[in-house]
């Protein structure tokens, strides 16, 4: 991901994704491709944030607003929901 598209990229998931939390994480199904998707905790929050209404600049504040370690975790964590196709963009709907 390029950071200067984080303000414009409005990440939505993918539809027919199951989610379910865990104590320590989350999982992800993908009936299509029957692949199971292993969240830990930070990423789990991230994909909870993923609605389509926040900007991944915006969850990235949300997240780490501060930390500069844990803003690169966040960046990672998008870039894999983006590149797993977990996710797609919500530029068809509102802006965000």
């Amino acid at each position: 991901m390029v950071p200067d598209l984080l303000g414009r990229w409005c990440p939505v998931p993918i539809p027919g994704l199951r989610f379910r939390e865990l104590q320590d994480g989350a999982i992800l199904l993908d009936p299509t491709s029957q692949k199971v998707h292993s969240l830990n905790e930070r990423a789990a929050i991230v994909w909870l944030l993923c609605d389509g209404t926040r900007s991944a600049q915006r969850i990235l504040e949300l997240v780490a607003p501060t930390d500069e370690t844990l803003q690169a975790s966040v960046k990672e964590v998008l870039e894999t929901f983006r590149r797993e196709g977990l996710v797609e963009s919500a530029s068809n709907k509102p802006p965000c």
